[in-house]
Protein backbone atom coordinates (compact mmCIF):
# COMPACT_ATOMS: atom_id res chain seq x y z
CA UNK A 1 0.00 0.00 0.00
CA UNK A 2 1.09 3.70 -0.59
CA UNK A 3 0.29 7.02 -1.44
CA UNK A 4 1.00 9.76 -3.66
CA UNK A 5 1.88 13.33 -3.22
CA UNK A 6 -2.24 14.05 -3.76
CA UNK A 7 -3.15 11.22 -0.88
CA UNK A 8 -4.70 8.69 -3.50
CA UNK A 9 -3.91 5.31 -2.07
CA UNK A 10 -2.54 2.01 -4.28
CA UNK A 11 -0.83 -0.88 -4.17
CA UNK A 12 2.53 -1.78 -5.32
CA UNK A 13 3.96 -4.79 -6.12
CA UNK A 14 6.70 -7.39 -8.10
CA UNK A 15 6.17 -10.17 -10.04
CA UNK A 16 8.46 -12.80 -10.55
CA UNK A 17 8.65 -15.58 -13.06
CA UNK A 18 9.68 -18.67 -10.88
CA UNK A 19 8.88 -21.32 -13.20
CA UNK A 20 12.04 -22.64 -14.16
CA UNK A 21 12.83 -22.22 -10.28
CA UNK A 22 9.78 -24.61 -9.56
CA UNK A 23 10.78 -27.14 -13.02
CA UNK A 24 14.19 -27.01 -10.91
CA UNK A 25 12.39 -28.31 -7.36
CA UNK A 26 10.77 -30.33 -9.08
CA UNK A 27 13.35 -32.52 -11.02
CA UNK A 28 15.19 -32.52 -7.36
CA UNK A 29 12.12 -34.07 -5.88
CA UNK A 30 11.93 -36.68 -8.84
CA UNK A 31 15.76 -36.78 -8.96
CA UNK A 32 15.63 -38.17 -4.96
CA UNK A 33 12.74 -40.19 -5.20
CA UNK A 34 14.61 -42.11 -8.25
CA UNK A 35 17.80 -42.29 -6.03
CA UNK A 36 15.36 -43.68 -2.82
CA UNK A 37 13.60 -45.90 -5.14
CA UNK A 38 16.75 -47.50 -6.20
CA UNK A 39 18.71 -48.01 -3.23
CA UNK A 40 15.80 -49.64 -1.30
CA UNK A 41 15.73 -51.89 -4.02
CA UNK A 42 19.12 -52.91 -4.13
CA UNK A 43 20.25 -55.76 -2.61
CA UNK A 44 23.19 -54.54 -0.61
CA UNK A 45 23.20 -52.70 2.58
CA UNK A 46 23.73 -48.81 1.74
CA UNK A 47 24.06 -46.51 4.61
CA UNK A 48 25.83 -43.11 5.11
CA UNK A 49 27.16 -41.50 8.22
CA UNK A 50 28.47 -38.04 9.17
CA UNK A 51 33.06 -38.83 9.27
CA UNK A 52 33.04 -40.69 12.68
CA UNK A 53 30.57 -43.04 11.52
CA UNK A 54 27.19 -41.69 12.86
CA UNK A 55 24.28 -43.21 11.20
CA UNK A 56 22.55 -40.51 8.81
CA UNK A 57 20.61 -42.85 6.21
CA UNK A 58 20.48 -46.69 5.54
CA UNK A 59 18.69 -47.84 2.65
CA UNK A 60 16.17 -50.51 4.85
CA UNK A 61 15.77 -52.26 8.11
CA UNK A 62 19.08 -53.44 9.23
CA UNK A 63 17.56 -57.15 9.60
CA UNK A 64 15.57 -56.96 12.47
CA UNK A 65 16.14 -53.55 13.93
CA UNK A 66 13.80 -51.28 11.93
CA UNK A 67 15.39 -48.39 9.70
CA UNK A 68 14.59 -45.43 11.74
CA UNK A 69 16.15 -47.32 15.12
CA UNK A 70 19.64 -47.43 13.00
CA UNK A 71 19.49 -43.48 12.09
CA UNK A 72 21.73 -42.13 14.95
CA UNK A 73 23.56 -44.94 15.83
CA UNK A 74 27.44 -45.61 15.38
CA UNK A 75 28.38 -47.95 12.70
CA UNK A 76 30.21 -49.71 15.53
CA UNK A 77 27.15 -50.49 17.36
CA UNK A 78 25.88 -52.58 14.41
CA UNK A 79 29.53 -54.93 14.10
CA UNK A 80 30.56 -57.61 16.18
CA UNK A 81 33.42 -56.17 19.14
CA UNK A 82 35.93 -58.47 17.00
CA UNK A 83 35.43 -56.72 13.93
CA UNK A 84 35.28 -53.27 15.13
CA UNK A 85 39.10 -52.89 14.31
CA UNK A 86 38.44 -53.28 10.75
CA UNK A 87 35.71 -50.75 10.80
CA UNK A 88 37.72 -48.05 12.29
CA UNK A 89 41.32 -48.72 10.63
CA UNK A 90 38.62 -47.69 7.43
CA UNK A 91 37.02 -45.01 8.75
CA UNK A 92 40.42 -43.03 9.51
CA UNK A 93 41.81 -44.54 6.05
CA UNK A 94 38.99 -42.71 4.15
CA UNK A 95 38.91 -39.30 6.31
CA UNK A 96 42.68 -39.21 5.38
CA UNK A 97 43.79 -40.76 2.07
CA UNK A 98 39.59 -40.02 0.58
CA UNK A 99 40.42 -43.37 -1.29
CA UNK A 100 37.97 -46.34 -0.86
CA UNK A 101 38.56 -48.98 1.87
CA UNK A 102 37.58 -52.66 1.31
CA UNK A 103 37.48 -55.47 3.45
CA UNK A 104 35.15 -58.31 5.43
CA UNK A 105 33.74 -58.91 8.53
CA UNK A 106 31.53 -61.88 9.71
CA UNK A 107 28.41 -61.56 11.53
CA UNK A 108 25.99 -64.09 13.38
CA UNK A 109 22.47 -62.85 12.30
CA UNK A 110 19.65 -65.39 13.78
CA UNK A 111 22.41 -67.89 15.11
CA UNK A 112 23.87 -68.10 11.27
CA UNK A 113 26.99 -67.12 10.91
CA UNK A 114 27.15 -64.48 7.68
CA UNK A 115 30.30 -62.85 6.03
CA UNK A 116 29.98 -59.53 4.33
CA UNK A 117 32.41 -57.30 2.11
CA UNK A 118 32.13 -54.10 2.61
CA UNK A 119 33.28 -51.01 1.30
CA UNK A 120 33.79 -47.58 2.74
CA UNK A 121 34.26 -44.38 0.55
CA UNK A 122 33.81 -40.70 0.75
CA UNK A 123 30.96 -38.35 0.18
CA UNK A 124 32.59 -35.13 -1.66
CA UNK A 125 31.39 -31.70 -1.72
CA UNK A 126 33.67 -28.88 -2.69
CA UNK A 127 36.02 -31.24 -2.48
CA UNK A 128 35.50 -31.35 0.92
CA UNK A 129 34.85 -34.99 2.63
CA UNK A 130 31.68 -34.41 4.68
CA UNK A 131 30.99 -38.03 4.92
CA UNK A 132 30.85 -42.03 4.21
CA UNK A 133 29.13 -44.43 2.42
CA UNK A 134 28.98 -47.74 3.47
CA UNK A 135 28.08 -50.56 1.08
CA UNK A 136 27.53 -54.25 2.44
CA UNK A 137 27.65 -57.12 0.22
CA UNK A 138 26.53 -60.47 1.64
CA UNK A 139 28.89 -63.40 0.77
CA UNK A 140 27.97 -65.68 2.65
CA UNK A 141 27.23 -68.33 -0.25
CA UNK A 142 30.06 -67.47 -2.51
CA UNK A 143 31.94 -67.92 0.63
CA UNK A 144 30.85 -71.59 1.14
CA UNK A 145 31.35 -72.33 -2.58
CA UNK A 146 34.85 -71.29 -1.88
CA UNK A 147 35.71 -73.92 0.62
CA UNK A 148 33.78 -76.52 -0.91
CA UNK A 149 36.13 -75.84 -3.58
CA UNK A 150 39.37 -76.09 -1.61
CA UNK A 151 38.23 -78.94 0.12
CA UNK A 152 37.40 -80.74 -3.10
CA UNK A 153 40.51 -79.28 -4.63
CA UNK A 154 42.38 -80.44 -1.39
CA UNK A 155 41.04 -83.96 -1.86
CA UNK A 156 41.96 -84.12 -5.25
CA UNK A 157 46.05 -83.41 -4.40
CA UNK A 158 45.80 -86.05 -1.68
CA UNK A 159 44.60 -88.49 -4.29
CA UNK A 160 47.24 -87.61 -6.55
CA UNK A 161 49.70 -87.79 -4.34
CA UNK A 162 48.23 -90.63 -3.03
CA UNK A 163 48.32 -92.59 -6.46
CA UNK A 164 51.93 -90.74 -7.11
CA UNK A 165 53.09 -92.69 -4.37
CA UNK A 166 51.90 -96.21 -4.87
CA UNK A 167 53.31 -95.46 -8.67
CA UNK A 168 56.80 -94.68 -7.42
CA UNK A 169 56.44 -97.78 -5.18
CA UNK A 170 55.38 -100.08 -7.80
CA UNK A 171 58.37 -98.61 -9.59
CA UNK A 172 60.84 -99.12 -7.06
CA UNK A 173 58.96 -102.55 -6.73
CA UNK A 174 59.99 -103.27 -10.38
CA UNK A 175 63.09 -101.49 -10.71
CA UNK A 176 64.06 -104.47 -7.75
CA UNK A 177 62.16 -107.09 -9.76
CA UNK A 178 64.17 -106.12 -12.85
CA UNK A 179 67.25 -105.84 -11.01
CA UNK A 180 67.05 -110.16 -9.99
CA UNK A 181 66.00 -110.78 -12.93
CA UNK A 182 68.74 -109.15 -15.06
CA UNK A 183 71.24 -110.56 -11.89
CA UNK A 184 69.76 -114.21 -13.02
CA UNK A 185 69.72 -113.88 -17.11
CA UNK A 186 73.19 -112.59 -16.71
CA UNK A 187 73.98 -115.64 -15.13
CA UNK A 188 72.08 -117.84 -17.34
CA UNK A 189 73.92 -115.83 -20.42
CA UNK A 190 77.22 -116.73 -19.08
CA UNK A 191 76.42 -120.23 -18.75
CA UNK A 192 74.82 -120.38 -22.45
CA UNK A 193 77.96 -118.28 -23.48
CA UNK A 194 80.26 -120.91 -21.87
CA UNK A 195 78.21 -123.91 -23.25
CA UNK A 196 78.51 -122.24 -27.03
CA UNK A 197 82.27 -122.10 -26.94
CA UNK A 198 82.62 -125.75 -25.89
CA UNK A 199 80.24 -126.56 -28.61
CA UNK A 200 81.79 -124.37 -31.42
CA UNK A 201 85.12 -125.67 -30.13
CA UNK A 202 83.74 -129.62 -30.21
CA UNK A 203 82.35 -129.11 -33.78
CA UNK A 204 85.74 -128.20 -34.96
CA UNK A 205 87.21 -131.34 -33.92
CA UNK A 206 84.17 -133.42 -34.60
CA UNK A 207 85.16 -136.13 -36.77
CA UNK A 208 81.58 -137.52 -37.34
CA UNK A 209 80.19 -135.16 -40.15
CA UNK A 210 76.63 -136.00 -38.68
CA UNK A 211 77.71 -134.89 -35.16
CA UNK A 212 79.53 -132.01 -36.20
CA UNK A 213 76.37 -131.29 -38.20
CA UNK A 214 73.91 -131.52 -34.69
CA UNK A 215 76.35 -129.36 -32.80
CA UNK A 216 76.46 -126.88 -35.47
CA UNK A 217 72.60 -126.68 -35.10
CA UNK A 218 72.72 -126.76 -31.45
CA UNK A 219 75.23 -124.09 -31.34
CA UNK A 220 73.06 -121.95 -33.99
CA UNK A 221 70.56 -122.31 -31.24
CA UNK A 222 72.38 -121.37 -28.68
CA UNK A 223 73.36 -118.21 -30.33
CA UNK A 224 69.91 -117.42 -31.39
CA UNK A 225 68.68 -117.46 -27.34
CA UNK A 226 71.75 -115.35 -26.29
CA UNK A 227 70.35 -112.86 -28.89
CA UNK A 228 66.81 -112.81 -27.56
CA UNK A 229 67.91 -112.64 -24.01
CA UNK A 230 69.94 -109.71 -24.62
CA UNK A 231 66.68 -107.90 -26.37
CA UNK A 232 65.12 -108.89 -22.82
CA UNK A 233 67.63 -107.09 -20.98
CA UNK A 234 68.11 -104.03 -22.96
CA UNK A 235 64.00 -103.77 -22.32
CA UNK A 236 64.64 -104.17 -19.02
CA UNK A 237 67.34 -101.61 -18.56
CA UNK A 238 65.68 -99.04 -20.82
CA UNK A 239 62.61 -99.45 -18.08
CA UNK A 240 64.12 -99.01 -15.47
CA UNK A 241 65.79 -95.94 -16.76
Amino acid sequence: MFKDNKGNTGIRGVLMDITDLVQKDQALIQSEARWRSLVEQAPDYIMMTDLHGKIEFVNRNFFSIPEKMVIGHIIYDLVPQSEMRKVYNAIQRVNAHGDTQRFEIQMTIDEQKRCYFIRVGPIKKSNQIVGLTFIATDITRRKKSEQELNKYRAHLQNLVSERTQKLKTANQELNHYNRLFNRELNQVLDKMSSTLQEMQALSTTASDNRLKEKVEILSAAVEHLIGQFNKIKSGNNAAEQ
